[in-house]
């Protein structure tokens, strides 16, 4: 029987965030430099085997390719940044990286050490922008009270990489909304169209994300035999409860 294959998102995005109400992270050059180094194709291969795609202010999960992908062109989102190196070590070097010293990357520990994150989060980093970073694996409750003081960040160099919060449903103007906040300077939220949205999205890669940098999303295949039927398929992997509410 021939068979068609689809994919099917996860509701979470794979992210990092940073306090850029004051000191290091307030200086966007540092942020764009991380963004840059991190390369997203290369990460989701060694990460993820490559079952996830690089996620850009509208994440692929929200949007047809022609207004999901605003962040082609920017460095981090090529499929190899061998040839970039160089100008993304001088762009954190003249953003004033080398004088942060330690930069700690915290892992939730439901991350760390099954998908080896730290290793491979901090080899590229250190790879690209000098070895400079170092890991600590936290856990999820202890992030999140962190993101919320502000520790990431306000004279601290630090930041965190893991799952972020569901994506609230298919809707992207509430995903954006909710993401960047209708206050935040680059993104107009109140009554923009859809595509409006992602096209203002695309100025937040510029202003290192407004704080709020996704990297990856991951998804896993969807196999549909022809004359086998089943439930609609969910718009986002949800712990097999397509399985489970087709045998209850």
């Amino acid at each position: 029987l021939s068979a068609s294959t689809s994919k099917r998102y996860e509701r979470e995005i794979v992210m990092s965030s940073f306090f850029v109400g004051a000191p290091p992270w307030n200086n966007t050059g540092l942020v764009n430099a991380i963004s840059a180094a991190l390369n997203r194709p290369r990460l989701a291969k060694s990460l993820f085997g490559g079952y996830a795609e690089p996620s850009y202010p509208l994440p692929p999960s929200n949007g047809p390719p022609g207004e999901s992908r605003t962040g082609e062109g920017f460095s981090g989102y090529l499929a190899s940044a061998d040839g970039e190196r160089g100008s993304i070590r001088k762009a954190w070097e003249t953003a004033g990286g080398p004088g942060l010293g330690t930069v700690i990357i915290d892992f939730p520990s439901v991350f760390d050490p099954l998908y080896s994150a730290s290793s491979i989060v901090l080899g590229i980093l250190n790879e690209t922008l000098g070895s400079q970073f170092k890991a600590a694996v936290e856990t999820y409750t202890t992030i999140s009270k962190r993101v919320l003081d502000g520790h990431y960040g306000n004279g601290r160099a630090a930041f965190w990489f893991g799952w972020g919060a569901p994506i609230p449903g298919p809707s992207r103007e509430r995903y954006l909304a909710e993401t960047y906040s209708a206050g935040s300077p680059g993104l107009r939220v109140s009554g923009a169209q859809p595509i409006a949205l992602a096209n203002d999205a695309k100025n937040t890669i510029g202003t290192g994300f407004l704080g709020i940098v996704p990297w990856v999303q991951q998804y896993a295949d969807v196999v549909r035999r022809r004359g086998i039927s089943g439930p609609p398929p969910s718009p986002f992997w949800n712990q097999h409860r397509d399985y489970l509410r087709a045998n209850a």
